[in-house]
């Protein structure tokens, strides 16, 4: 399993980057490409950061934390795409609500087409269904669907 660069065009294209801290749509301080500071040390950040530091932090939420939640989950085997796809869900839902997300139960049970559609289970921040991330869970199914041919980064 390993991250592709679809994977980090779909983070970046919907976390979009900013160069200070942030509160995001639920109120976590956030800098980058969506690097949360609930998940990361951001006390030594000294802001404004660039493009190619946020991608950098992008890469090592991924590699520290984001992707290792998919890797340790994951029981079936699966493509970059699905790999980078269910890693930007992560990335956006945290571990804890992929661990008990019915995407990765139907994915475990080998049941790939239902786990594509559980993404769409996952619009809402707040209670209320925000147009964003049913976007986001659009292209994350369309990568997910996809078939593999990006090199893993």
């Amino acid at each position: 399993m390993c991250f592709n660069q679809a994977g980090v065009n779909l983070i970046k294209q919907f976390e979009g980057f900013r160069s200070t801290f942030y509160n995001d749509i639920v109120g976590v301080k956030t800098i980058g490409y969506g690097s949360a500071c609930n998940s990361r040390d951001c006390s030594k950040i000294r802001p404004p950061i660039s493009e190619a530091t946020a991608a950098k932090m992008l890469k090592d939420d991924i590699d520290r934390s984001y992707g290792k939640c998919v890797r340790d989950r994951v029981r079936t085997k699966i493509n970059a795409n699905q790999y980078s796809a269910l890693s930007s869900l992560v990335y956006n839902i945290g571990c804890g609500g992929f661990a008990e997300s019915t995407v990765l139960r139907e994915l475990n049970a080998g049941r790939i087409p239902q786990a594509a559609s559980a993404f769409m289970m996952w619009v809402k921040a707040g209670g209320v269904t925000v147009q964003g991330l049913v976007n986001r869970r659009r292209a994350e199914v369309a990568l997910f669907k996809s078939k593999s041919t990006s090199k893993c980064i």
